[in-house]
């Protein structure tokens, strides 16, 4: 059960969870920015995805998101009041 919620958490984001007899790969089959990872276990895997795609922004995205949002503040000023 574990591989099944794995493979739908990367599918929201666009990657393939494969298994093989050497272990596991994740892939995006060539969509974006190719990306083939293999893995000798699920623990490896799952330490892959938290460790690269948490749900948090870098620095710089966190800036260029603040940037927006205080633009976007000063151009809807009143409106929402």
């Amino acid at each position: 059960m574990k591989v099944n919620k794995l493979r739908h958490r990367l599918h929201k984001e666009g990657l393939v969870l494969l298994q093989h007899g050497e272990g596991f790969t994740i892939t995006d089959n060539g969509s974006k920015t190719p990306i083939e990872e293999n893995f000798p276990n699920l623990e490896a895997v799952v330490k892959w995805h938290t460790d690269k795609h948490a749900n948090r922004l870098n620095d710089i995205e966190a800036l260029e998101w603040d940037t927006d949002w205080a633009k976007f503040v000063e151009e809807n000023k009143g409106r929402y009041e």
